[in-house]
């Protein structure tokens, strides 16, 4: 199987127009990338969709998703995905660049929506009609602003991305199997985590590392993953590095005792007993079944 594409957001920009930002409806934007987004790919970008008509299978880094009417993914930087649809399929996306987030709140960060938190929190969330129709009217006034070219425009278009990310938010909590990460006062470290284990889980994967770059006690951090994820840190981290080789084995062609040495394992029976404790299937098996 080829190596994975990156799609960059300047790719798109040109429909939009306002720099590190694209939007448009889904059948339109099928229409005019269809052979850029219809194989596995991943983004340097935030992206947001909503499916308002069809269906189809949305799967997010080996998780798969139904994609009916409501269904809302919130997709980070890196992650794989790939999907199909229905002919009938429509709805509405958009996606930007953490810079264009980043310049209008500097204060603020992306990364404080709970979706965002960490890539393994799931991107995917089921709304219902009323909740499509609030969305809808957000998504209908960024379409037409992002046709402007003035810096009210940009503002405007900062100010409804941030209302929509808002609204998922709490609509995102409200679901009984995401309630707990905005439990507890723990939102904070919980995404500071997140960003620690995805910069540094290739090296280091032991949780008093986390916890002293978070200068927490490693039994403070411990009570935080398990009260709001119902894991240990130790799991939290190596389920990262799971996702990170599945990735690389079904998306490079490197042979998998390398793949295991890069992640830290130098013995590649543990590393692949390990990976079939996580996936039910060893390295090979797993790359087997994909391709």
């Amino acid at each position: 199987m080829d190596e994975v594409k990156v799609l960059h957001i300047d790719q798109f920009e040109e429909q939009g127009g306002t720099l590190n930002f694209y939007c448009n409806d889904f059948k339109s934007h099928l229409n005019d990338h269809f052979h850029s987004i219809t194989h596995a790919h991943k983004h340097d970008f935030f992206l947001t969709v909503v499916f308002t008509a069809g269906s189809g299978t949305h799967e997010i880094d080996f998780a798969k998703f139904p994609i009916r009417p409501g269904s809302v993914f919130m997709m980070s930087p890196g992650q794989v995905h790939s999907w199909t649809f229905t002919d009938d399929i429509d709805g509405f996306i958009f996606f930007h660049s953490q810079e264009f987030f980043d310049k209008h709140y500097a204060a603020r960060s992306i990364y404080q929506f709970p979706f965002f938190y960490s890539t393994q929190n799931s991107p995917g969330l089921q709304l219902g009609s009323k909740q499509v129709e609030k969305l809808m009217g957000y998504f209908e006034e960024l379409l037409k602003e992002s046709e402007n070219q003035n810096a009210l425009a940009y503002q405007k278009l900062v100010t409804l991305v941030d209302l929509i990310y808002l609204d998922l938010s709490n609509w995102y909590l409200q679901e009984p199997t995401h309630a707990a990460i905005g439990a507890g006062g723990y939102s904070a470290k919980l995404r500071e985590l997140g960003r620690f284990i995805d910069e540094n889980f290739v090296e280091n994967k032991s949780a008093a590392f986390y916890a002293d770059k978070m200068n927490i006690t490693t039994k403070h951090l411990n009570r935080i993953v398990k009260t709001t994820l119902d894991q240990t840190t130790s799991s939290l981290i190596l389920n990262r590095v799971i996702l990170e080789a599945k990735r690389r084995i079904v998306y490079e062609n490197g042979d998998l005792s390398q793949i295991a040495y890069s992640f830290g394992y130098e013995d590649y029976a543990y590393f692949s007993k390990l990976f079939k404790a996580r996936t039910g299937f060893t390295p090979k098996g797993f790359r087997a079944k994909y391709k």
